[in-house]
């Protein structure tokens, strides 16, 4: 029979649970998540975040953030091309596209 020190039995093994989506490991005895591709940690959980193949999403503040690539812009949610040329502005106001002149310096 395996005999256990004390000190041993009575330690607690901290849970490390991220979610289905998600890897926990412990860095510096401070919890970690990984998550999966559309993805991000929101509440020590990885919760859906997807702002399509043309961004980043991840959560600040409980609030979903895209981070779109060049041309692209955020449209329900998601980064949107939004293209007006190299002489335009572009934006979208009530899911609209609206383009707009930039004025020459």
């Amino acid at each position: 029979m395996r005999k256990f020190s004390s000190d041993y039995v009575n330690e607690k093994i901290p849970e490390c649970d991220c979610g289905p989506q998600g890897r926990c490991s412990f860095e510096e005895g401070l919890k970690k998540c990984t998550c999966e591709n559309g993805f991000d940690v929101k509440d020590g959980i990885c919760i859906e975040c997807d702002c399509g193949p043309n961004g980043m999403c991840n959560f600040e503040n409980d609030l979903k953030m895209c981070n779109c690539e060049p041309i692209f812009l955020v449209k329900d949610g998601k980064c949107t091309e939004c293209d007006c040329g190299p002489k335009g502005k572009c934006s979208f106001e009530n899911g609209l596209k609206n383009a707009f002149a930039k004025k020459d310096l």
